[in-house]
This record gives C-alpha cells, sequence and structure tokens, in this order.
C-alpha cells in the first residue's frame, strides 16, 4: 500500500510539473452498453490529455498522455466462483447455476503513457504515425453490480446468491477472484506495446494493415487492496488486414458496389495466480461464443463485405458481409482450484446485414450456426438475433 501511494504521488508530482505545458484533450474512446437504450446511449466514456513535450527523435513525434476513462459494462460469469470450473469441465455440484449469469461493472480506468514514433511522414500526430513504441502505467477501479436495468435478455440477481452472501471475510474465490467480498477492485499494472498503423479505411473500401502488440505485469503487491484481487501477466498480439477486390462508382464519386476482404487475427498468453476478468479482454471474439479463460487463445475471422449503392448525399450506404470464425483455447484453465488443461476449439459462420449512416450509426440483424463450442456442446446450433439492433461507433 506504501508503495502504491509513493508511486501516485510522484506522478501527481510528475503530471502537476507540465501544467506550464500546452494540453490537447479528446475522446478517446466511447463503447455502449446493450441495456441502456438498446445499445445507443454511451455507458463509458475515455478521455485523453496529450501533454505536448520535446521531440526525441526530429520530424517524429514523442507524446506523453494520460487517459482517463469511466462507465458501465456488462459482463458474464463463465467460470464457477468455488472452484474455477467452466460449463462442461469438472464437479459442477455447487455454484454452477451461476455459470452464463449476467452482470454490470461500474469501472474507471486511468492511463499514464509515454510513447515514441516511428518511419511516419512529418507533422503528424502520434495516432496517425505508422508506428509507434509506448510504455504505461495503468489503474483498474471496479464495483460489480448485479444487472442495473434487468432487461429481458440480461436478469437476474447473482450477487444474492448464497455463495456470495455467505462467503466468510478475507477468503478468495478461486474461479472469480475480482468478485470476492463486497465485488470490489483496484489493481495497477505496467505496461509495454508497439502498435503499427497503415490500414486505410473509407466508406466502402479498405487497403492495408493494423498490427498491435502489448505486454502487461499486475503484480498482487498492487492488486490487493480491496476485497477483490489480482495477480497476472498477459502478452497480447493483434492483427488486422483488408483489401478492396472490386469498387464501382458513378460521376459524383459515389459508392455503386463494392467487395472489400477483411481477415482478423488475435493471440493472447494469459497467466496469473488471480486472472480477473477484465484481463482477459479481447478485441472480438469468436461470433457467438464466450472464450474459455486458458493461458493460451488465439482466433482468426475472415469476413466478405459487398457495400451496395449509397444514397441521401453519400451519408447512407447499406453493407452485408459474411464471416467464417474459427479459435482455439489451450493450455491450462486459469482461476480453477486444480490443475484443468484446455484444449478447446470454437467456430461459427454466419451473415451480418447492415445500414451505415453518416458513418457512425448502424441498424444491423445478425444470424450465424455455432458449429464448434469446446466442452459446451449445448451451445452448438443456430444462434439467430431478436429483432433490429443498432450501436454507435466513432471515428477519433
Amino acid at each position: 500500500m506504501r508503495k502504491l501511494l509513493t508511486m501516485l504521488l510522484l506522478i501527481l508530482i510528475a503530471t502537476s510539473s507540465l501544467g506550464a505545458l500546452s494540453i490537447t484533450t479528446k475522446i478517446d474512446d466511447i463503447s455502449m452498453h446493450p441495456d441502456i437504450w438498446a445499445g445507443l446511449f454511451p455507458s463509458y466514456v475515455a478521455y485523453k490529455f496529450i501533454f505536448d513535450i520535446p521531440k526525441l527523435i526530429e520530424d517524429k513525434p514523442t507524446e506523453l498522455s494520460v487517459l482517463l476513462s469511466t462507465g458501465t459494462v456488462p459482463r458474464v460469469i463463465t467460470q464457477n466462483p468455488l472452484n474455477g470450473y467452466p460449463a462442461g469441465y469438472g464437479d459442477q455440484s455447487s455454484g454452477s447455476e451461476l455459470i452464463d449469469s449476467d452482470y454490470d461493472v461500474f469501472a474507471s480506468h486511468f492511463s499514464i503513457k509515454f510513447s515514441q514514433g516511428f518511419l511516419g511522414p512529418k507533422k503528424k500526430k502520434p495516432s496517425e504515425d505508422k508506428l509507434q513504441l509506448w510504455a504505461s502505467l495503468d489503474g483498474q477501479w471496479e464495483q460489480a453490480l448485479d444487472p442495473i436495468m434487468q432487461a429481458a435478455d440480461r436478469t437476474g440477481h447473482p450477487f444474492s446468491s448464497s455463495i456470495f452472501q455467505n462467503q466468510a471475510e478475507g477468503n478468495v474465490f478461486p474461479g472469480t477472484p475480482d468478485l470476492s467480498g463486497d465485488q470490489r477492485l483496484i489493481t495497477v499494472s505496467y505496461n509495454i506495446g508497439m502498435d503499427l498503423e497503415t490500414m486505410l479505411l473509407y466508406n466502402a473500401s479498405g487497403e492495408g494493415t493494423n498490427l498491435h502488440f502489448q505486454a502487461t505485469l499486475a503484480p498482487a503487491s498492487l492488486g490487493s487492496l480491496f476485497a477483490g484481487k489480482a495477480d497476472y501477466w498477459r502478452v497480447w498480439l493483434f492483427g488486422q488486414t483488408a483489401f478492396t477486390l472490386y469498387k464501382k462508382v458513378d460521376t459524383a464519386d459515389s459508392n455503386i458496389w463494392s467487395l472489400v476482404l477483411q481477415d482478423e487475427f488475435e493471440c493472447r498468453v494469459l497467466d496469473g495466480k488471480m486472472v480477473p476478468k477484465f484481463a482477459e479482454k479481447t478485441e472480438t471474439k469468436v461470433w457467438g461464443i464466450e472464450p474459455i479463460n486458458a493461458t493460451f487463445v488465439a482466433r482468426n475471422s475472415l469476413k466478405l463485405y459487398y457495400y451496395g449503392q449509397q444514397f441521401f448525399n453519400k451519408s447512407c450506404v447499406p453493407l452485408v458481409y459474411i464471416f467464417f470464425d474459427i479459435g482455439y483455447a489451450g493450455g491450462w484453465i486459469n482461476n480453477t482450484s486444480r490443475a484443468i488443461g484446455a484444449n478447446s476449439w470454437q467456430g461459427s459462420y454466419g451473415i451480418h446485414l447492415s445500414l451505415q449512416i453518416l458513418e457512425m450509426f448502424h441498424i444491423y440483424y445478425e444470424g450465424g450456426y455455432v458449429f464448434l463450442a469446446g466442452n459446451d456442446t449445448d451451445k452448438v446450433g443456430f444462434v439467430l438475433q431478436e429483432g433490429l439492433k443498432f450501436f454507435l461507433s466513432f471515428p477519433f
């Protein structure tokens, strides 16, 4: 505790000394909650404060930034709190009724980040540079709650369960260490990473490749301040590439129709004595499947997009894509009371139909077939969306 307070004090002094420098602020990220205005109203917002500091390399961007975010995010319990077994693994005689239970988390996050750009053209902002190397100090505070809105497909009160109510003080759940005690968690992590950005995405086409790498260390000494616990390390790699197969436009340069092929690959190694739920996060997942909390997770998604005729002064474009997702979880299952090997394949395919308005507002419908679901064979079969849905995306 004393080390953490000293560290935060030094950070405060360092950032205060930068007060004389110019600061740029922007919204860095926005996410939606499916229960709040059917996913339309923003429920989690991240603000970024960028300090104008001297460049380490001439004509290449050097950046010191502070990211602050807060809001509510939806989650699902995927492991038995008492022993950590997922569905289809081990003895599920007690605590198994909580698997697949929905809950919400009110969370706040900070990240103090230093990055150096390379290879980019002159006078570009760091976020637009082709290659960045960076290091950061991150912190996460959470309070888990029963589903706030109690919507039709997200109901229940998992934290009213006798398992959570009768937990002995100081005891840590093997399967859900971050949900121990009063379901409060705070943890701090060290991070290094690399971002390579060459992809250019347009309203109805895309070209190029993006590659992101991150390594994280979150020791127990910085993750044991509340009842919820964290002690883990993580290595993550995400790649995305797109290629426009064909594009036809009219005399006003409006899209008539186009075909775009996109592929995404993701790989994550995650291990530790107490792995919190937020550390399992991946960029995307195999459609229709919650991934197992295994030490090694890999996924690939292949999508073929068809963009139709733009209308209303180019502000609207219909699109359809078919997808084929395949994933693998191997090694060991984290947060179990005894060592359990993981060897699970997940796979699905399907179709997504959408109307994109002003490149931000999306009305969509999707359905698919899950043909591989690891040990949880009950989830194999067709999955159809109930009615139209919509979401907002912002080009930051």
